[in-house]
């Protein structure tokens, strides 16, 4: 996974996953921070796992802008896991 600042507006972008369980919640993990600014590359992370209590029903990437009040953020369609 990776994220880049592309507006340059001075707020730090992060990622992180939701992942939904088999009863219809959701949790998320950690953030995953870029806060060198427009100008830096990409923060990378590689070989990432997720460790849940309960069978995971899908997965969904969001990307959030650390902004004034609630954190804007966008999330990717849902990774269904084949084997739920």
């Amino acid at each position: 996974m990776s994220v880049k600042d592309n507006k340059c507006d001075s707020h730090p972008v992060y990622l992180r996953f939701r992942v939904y369980e088999g009863d219809g919640g959701y949790w998320r993990t950690g953030k995953r921070w870029n806060s060198s600014g427009c100008d830096a590359n990409y923060a990378q992370w590689h070989n990432k796992h997720v460790n849940a209590e309960w069978r995971i029903y899908a997965l969904r990437v969001e990307v959030c802008v650390d902004d004034w009040g609630t954190d804007t953020c966008r999330a990717s369609s849902p990774a269904y896991n084949p084997y739920f």
